[in-house]
């Protein structure tokens, strides 16, 4: 008996250094992406507020000193315009004719296919599928049609253009195209992206404009590059995340029943949601840090930081699940964050010692 109660021990003792390592490993990255992050304090993010919204689908169409304009895509042409309390709710209806709006219908056929951008009296509408590019003046009703251009993605360029995002056949990939009234539908190309894989998914990305500091920054998604343009896509420099993931994992799979190929959900998304306030690039990554703990990022959603005057990182914090929800879109303000989880507006307040940046233009 005492020889069995020793075997046993003896066996209990040799397992319990798996065992932790099993239970440690289940906490971190057991394949390391070889990058840390710098975390700010928790306590930088506090006065925390939140409202729950009827519908699904809503994203940030414009940030203000004092309001947040939000649209949804199942309804393109409504508008809820907040306060950064939370407090105050407006709803308002783009009076848009519908002789020139098939944005509306077309908005039921395809997901995410309309997004509205608004810019002081001014709004701008990316139709993506019909394709059409909008714009007018908010209280208005006459609206201008920038012709028929084929684009897959494209941003506002206030006061009266666009750049848009296209599949250019002869070097099969996507390129960028500043599109005005004075500008034909010539296939020029404005700026070549960088193409890696296929040309298509490699070169996918978030588009942005700083009305700020005049510049369109491009934010590759499956890699760990982004690309800083001027308005007539000049390039002025080329910065890189923090993580090593250097060329897209591209992964595709076949859809049958629509003839058509499209990425697998296994693929690697390096850089989802992003946003600029002032010098700063705010992103969110998709990445663990090999200094972070599984539980913690499967919580939250980390925000990596650069400064968009050197192209350095500068920092990272949490924007925390809401009710088990990730985070959809996200702007920064001062010291105003609005966060958007599925049907929730949340808002929060920051340091603005860590973020001194962001007001130095």
């Amino acid at each position: 008996m005492k020889k069995i109660i020793y075997t046993v021990s003896s066996l209990i003792i040799g397992l319990t250094p798996i065992i932790a390592f099993y239970f440690y490993s289940s906490q971190t990255n057991i394949h390391k992406n070889n990058f840390e992050r710098s975390f700010l304090p928790p306590e930088q993010l506090h006065n925390k507020q939140v409202l729950e919204i009827q519908d699904r689908g809503y994203y940030i169409a414009h940030i203000t000193p004092e309001k947040v304009f939000i649209s949804t895509y199942t309804a393109p042409n409504r508008l809820l315009i907040i306060n950064y309390n939370l407090t105050e709710i407006q709803s308002v209806e783009l009076s848009i004719p519908d002789v020139q709006l098939s944005v509306v219908k077309s908005a039921k056929i395809s997901a995410k296919a309309v997004k509205i951008t608004i810019d002081s009296t001014n709004v701008f509408i990316v139709d993506k599928a019909t394709p059409a590019l909008i714009y007018g003046e908010l209280s208005g009703t006459s609206y201008t049609h920038l012709g028929n251009n084929n684009f897959n993605e494209a941003i506002a360029l206030p006061p009266s253009s666009f750049i848009i995002r296209r599949y250019n056949s002869r070097l099969q990939q996507n390129v960028l195209r500043k599109v005005s009234k004075k500008s034909n539908n010539e296939d020029t190309v404005s700026y070549k992206l960088e193409k890696q894989v296929d040309g298509i998914f490699c070169t996918l990305g978030t588009m942005l404009y700083s009305k700020d500091l005049h510049q369109i920054i491009y934010v590759y998604r499956f890699r760990n590059q982004y690309v800083g343009l001027d308005t007539t896509l000049n390039v002025l420099y080329i910065g890189n995340t923090i993580d090593t993931t250097s060329y897209a994992k591209i992964k595709t799979q076949t859809v049958p029943s629509e003839n058509r190929i499209v990425l697998s959900r296994y693929t690697p998304e390096v850089n989802k949601h992003c946003t600029i306030f002032g010098n700063q690039l705010y992103i969110h990554s998709g990445l663990k840090a090999d200094n972070e703990l599984k539980d913690q990022f499967d919580k939250n959603s980390v925000i990596d930081v650069y400064s968009l005057k050197n192209q350095e990182y500068q920092f990272s914090f949490y924007l925390p699940n809401h009710e088990g929800k990730k985070l959809t879109d996200f702007r920064v303000y001062n010291d105003k964050i609005m966060a958007l989880y599925d049907h929730f507006i949340v808002t929060y307040r920051i340091n603005l010692n860590f973020f001194r940046d962001a007001t130095d233009i």
